[in-house]
C-alpha cells in the first residue's frame, strides 16, 4: 500500500494512505509562501471608545518587528457581544512556524497596554432580577 508522511505541527510524522489522501482536503502552510494570517478577536467592555481601541491594536502590530506591514494590519469592530464588544484584529506574519510565538507577544502587549490606557477587557455577566 503506498502512503504519504505528514510532518504534523509538533514535529510528529503521520503515516496516511493515499487512498485516504485524494479524499481529503490538504492544507501545506508553507508552499508556495509561509505568510499566515493572523485573526484575533479582542473583547472590551461596552462604553469603551472602539476608535481608540482599533488605533491601540493598529499601533501595536505596526511596533512588532515580525509581524508584516504589506498587507497593513487592520481591526474591524465586528459584533455587540452578550458582555463585550467584540474587534477583529487581522495581521500578517512571514512564517506560519511563529504564528503562535507572535500571538503570544501581541496578547502580552495588547493586555499591558489596555491596563496602561484604562481600556476594559471585560468578564460574561449576567443581570438578576428578583421578583416578590
Amino acid at each position: 500500500m503506498r502512503s504519504t508522511k505528514i510532518l504534523s505541527f509538533d514535529h510528529t510524522v503521520i503515516v496516511v494512505p493515499n487512498s485516504e489522501i485524494a479524499k481529503v482536503r490538504i492544507t501545506n502552510y508553507g508552499y508556495p509562501n509561509p505568510k499566515v494570517k493572523i485573526r484575533q478577536t479582542i473583547s472590551v467592555a461596552y462604553g469603551s471608545d472602539i476608535t481608540k481601541v482599533k488605533r491601540i491594536l493598529k499601533e501595536i502590530c505596526h511596533a512588532h518587528p515580525d509581524v508584516l506591514d504589506d498587507p497593513a494590519p487592520d481591526a474591524y469592530f465586528m459584533e455587540f457581544g452578550e458582555s463585550s464588544l467584540n474587534i477583529l484584529l487581522v495581521c500578517w506574519v512571514s512564517d506560519y512556524k511563529e504564528k503562535f510565538r507572535i500571538t503570544d507577544e501581541l496578547n502580552m502587549e495588547i493586555k499591558r497596554k489596555f491596563e496602561e490606557e484604562s481600556v476594559e477587557i471585560p468578564f460574561q455577566q449576567m443581570d438578576l432580577h428578583m421578583r416578590k
